[in-house]
């Protein structure tokens, strides 16, 4: 009897843990983030590139920081030393994608998203520092999954620090992709009364384009 009761009770031990493992990996569902770094060292006082790079599963995407209509941006808050400062969440360029049949601007690709982290620069050469913080974002294919994760990068404190190229090159990548300022339109809002108006005009096409709206 002992025996049968022991097998029952790690029968339902691995039934319990199986259905742990199921639902802490549901939170990834479609796609696995890591924190990254564009050198292979700390130098203190020196800023550099920290990547959060996505990759997707096929047929699911994530959101750009303004998805439209629909979608959740990916965000990272991060918990860093004190110190230490981290500077906004860099996008590439968005992508056209859908969430069902309704338009909105993420990313179905592997992306590479980016922050500008300084250290003090009191840090100790030979010394290791870990980075980390919590990750967010939405991920779609056939369905929608809200996820959150901690991350968390370590890296040793060095006088001077070496370049990693194979995340160096995919940073690389998205900062050519970057949006950007232009010269091509120039835009000017004037308000009169309960009545704003937009006016767009440059080279990218002849004449200015003008639109009224009426605040309610």
């Amino acid at each position: 009897m002992t025996n049968v009761r022991g097998r029952r009770w790690l029968l339902l031990a691995l039934l319990f843990s199986s259905f742990v493992i199921r639902h802490s990996s549901f939170s990834q569902t479609g796609l696995k983030l890591q924190l990254v770094s564009e050198q292979t060292a700390i130098v203190p006082g020196k800023a550099f590139t920290v990547g959060l790079w996505i990759q997707h599963d096929r047929g699911w995407h994530t959101y750009w920081r303004f998805p439209g209509i629909v979608g959740v941006p990916t965000q990272m808050k991060w918990n860093l030393p004190k110190g230490w400062k981290a500077g906004p969440l860099v996008y590439p360029e968005p992508e056209r994608t859908l969430m069902f049949q309704i338009k909105a601007q993420g990313f179905d690709r592997d992306v590479m998203l980016r922050t500008e982290v300084t250290p003090p620069a009191d840090l100790k050469v030979g010394e290791t520092v870990t980075l980390g913080g919590k990750a967010s974002w939405m991920c779609c294919g056939n369905t929608c999954h809200p996820g959150a994760m901690d991350l968390s990068l370590t890296l040793p404190v060095a006088a001077a620090a070496e370049i990693d190229e194979k995340w160096h090159a995919l940073l690389e990548a998205e900062r050519a992709r970057a949006e950007h300022t232009s010269d091509a339109w120039k835009a000017e809002a004037t308000e009169k009364g309960r009545e704003v108006t937009l006016t767009l005009a440059g080279s990218a096409a002849p004449g200015a384009w003008s639109h009224g709206y009426r605040r309610q």
